[in-house]
């Protein structure tokens, strides 16, 4: 069940993301390389996770990649929300410095930050149960 609900959070994500998405010709295009690192996931055998996100200290139950966007689903007892707090703290560490969402609830956590080198966004949610969705996408 925890799985499922993970899967569904982690689609609901995606279609979120690529519904509020926006297209806009008449910008100019940054290609950045970077390397990852291979994360190991019990839904995939192996992912590319993102050179500027730090990799949590947690089983990453889901994950997915596409050109612009990263997605990653973390569900387990050893994950709480005092560890998505942590881990939003790395990504500030890390350079996610501009933040536009910090919001702590009695059981959710949400927090958004922009890396403004790389001008990416990484979404953090932890919705009780111990269930946490981490995201990297472009900014807009």
């Amino acid at each position: 069940m925890k799985k499922l609900s993970c899967l569904l959070l982690t689609l609901s994500t995606l279609l979120a993301f690529t519904a509020c998405g926006s297209t806009n010709t008449n910008t100019a295009t940054t290609t950045t390389t970077t390397t990852s690192e291979t994360v190991e996931s019990q839904a995939n055998a192996e992912v590319e996770w993102p050179e500027i996100l730090p990799v949590p200290e947690a089983t990453v139950d889901s994950a997915s990649a596409t050109e612009n966007k990263f997605s990653a689903a973390i569900i387990g007892e050893d994950w709480t929300k005092e560890s998505a707090i942590a881990y939003a703290k790395l990504c500030k560490a890390a350079g996610f410095t501009q933040v536009i969402v910090n919001r702590i609830y009695s059981i959710q956590y949400d927090f958004e930050a922009v890396h403004p080198e790389y001008n990416k966004v990484v979404s953090i949610s932890f919705v009780g149960n111990n269930n946490t969705s981490i995201s990297l996408k472009d900014y807009k």
